[in-house]
């Protein structure tokens, strides 16, 4: 079942703050961004916020394509990079 935006509002609301790498997937379940955060909470919920529109046509794009997301928390900010290499490198997303 596709995820409504009701479901990936939920999936905002419960981000946790702690390091991880987050992915983004579009409407067919493809992996279009990979990122890596110090505090999931404010770095993936950044990318929603009002008001940020249009200073980056490349982030707006991005924004406008995400279906859902998922997270993996980690310990440290430096395991959260190595994460998020290797996963650049396994899923060759769109907009890394």
């Amino acid at each position: 079942m596709p995820p409504t935006p009701d479901r990936l509002s939920r999936k905002l609301e419960d981000l946790p703050d702690a390091p991880g790498v987050y992915l983004f997937r579009d409407p067919r379940g493809r992996v279009i961004y990979v990122g890596k955060a110090k505090s999931l909470k404010s770095r993936v919920r950044s990318y929603f916020q009002p008001g940020g529109a249009g200073q980056f046509p490349k982030t707006d794009a991005l924004v406008s394509e995400i279906d859902d997301l998922e997270y993996i928390v980690t310990r440290t900010e430096v395991e959260a990079l190595i994460l998020e290499n290797n996963a650049i490198k396994k899923e060759r997303p769109r907009y890394n």
